[in-house]
């Protein structure tokens, strides 16, 4: 949202992210990993995985709103 050119761009990001922070969504990303087994111990990501979390990061880093934008439509 920080890098978004004006009011009106950061808004869908907001939306979002209160989305996220919800309980519903929160609940749900909670019984996927109870189902995954993910109570186990973190996994070692797969290389296609590890990739895109590094360019998540960069992104945000760079704070290039076009990117940041695209990054986000794709992880979600």
């Amino acid at each position: 949202m920080a890098c978004a050119e004006s009011f009106e761009a950061r808004v869908p990001f907001g939306r979002y992210l209160g989305q996220i922070a919800t309980d519903t969504e929160r609940r749900h990303l909670h019984r996927a990993l109870t189902v995954l087994a993910a109570d186990a111990g973190p996994a070692e990501p797969e290389p296609v995985t590890a990739e895109f979390r590094a360019l998540m990061d960069e992104t945000r880093t760079r704070q290039d709103y076009p990117a940041a934008l695209a990054v986000l439509c794709v992880a979600e």
